[in-house]
């Protein structure tokens, strides 16, 4: 369905730094989506890049950009699925293309730094 619970909602939060409790995230959560208690890639995106005391938003938003990106560059289905591998939280290659098609604005098959940027703010 393209859309994360709260237990993918945690292990990305953890992938881009944040510690973030499991009765934190299922708060989160359902603060923002009551009715079906998951979040679109673009919710959780806007959650995630709220400002931090004493972090450049901008340093913030690269840092995150390349948590998921493939050397950097952009966010493939592959970079986004081996993020999920990585926490140990593996998601199928379907639910991964689902998450960067709703990122990918341009519609060329990556989530560049624009688009990502796009999908935060």
């Amino acid at each position: 369905d393209g859309l994360l619970d709260a237990m993918e909602v945690g292990t990305v939060a953890q992938l881009c730094g944040f510690q973030m409790s499991q009765i934190e995230v299922i708060h989160m959560v359902t603060e923002i989506a009551p009715a079906v208690r998951k979040l679109g890639f673009e919710d959780f995106v806007s959650v995630l890049t709220r400002p931090l005391p004493g972090v450049s938003p901008d340093d913030e938003m690269r840092r995150m950009f390349g948590q998921f990106a493939a050397a950097g560059d952009v966010i493939t289905v592959d970079s986004l699925h081996a993020a999920f591998n990585t926490l140990g939280h593996p998601i199928s290659i379907l639910m991964a293309a689902d998450m960067l098609r709703e990122a990918d604005f341009d519609e060329d098959g990556v989530v560049s730094r624009d688009d990502f940027m796009q999908t935060v703010l």
